[in-house]
């Protein structure tokens, strides 16, 4: 998902920053970051 106009919010994971569109893109992201995180 493109969000680079649109970054609502903000997490970090193994030292990168990673951007988010809502508050609940991030909570999943959270939940499992290691299925969304780039290798």
């Amino acid at each position: 998902m493109k969000t680079a106009g649109s970054i609502k919010d903000t997490a970090v994971y193994k030292n990168k920053t990673y951007g988010f569109c809502s508050v609940s893109c991030k909570g999943e992201f959270k939940k499992s970051p290691e299925r969304y995180a780039q290798k």
